[in-house]
């Protein structure tokens, strides 16, 4: 089973903000879960030139403990052509 939400919302002409959530659950094993996470903020600095930056987290469950989590922050430089 899967539940997910995705949000992608315009705070103005040059910033833009989208998030990401799904949660997987096998139906046989309900304490085994995958969550997946992430943020973004995305500015538009001229009209061929954007930067971003990201928070990504992903968590599984069915791991063992010390591969359970990965966390990221990844920001970039962007050119429209």
């Amino acid at each position: 089973m899967d539940i997910f939400q995705d949000l992608d919302y315009r705070l103005s002409k040059r910033i833009r903000l989208t998030q990401d959530v799904r949660i997987a659950m096998p139906l046989e094993e309900t304490n085994e879960y995958e969550l997946i996470f992430s943020a973004g903020l995305t500015s538009d600095i001229t009209e061929s030139i954007n930067m971003s930056m990201r928070y990504e987290l992903e968590y599984d469950k069915s791991l063992s403990k010390d591969r359970r989590e990965d966390q990221r922050f990844i920001s970039s430089l962007g050119y429209n052509f």
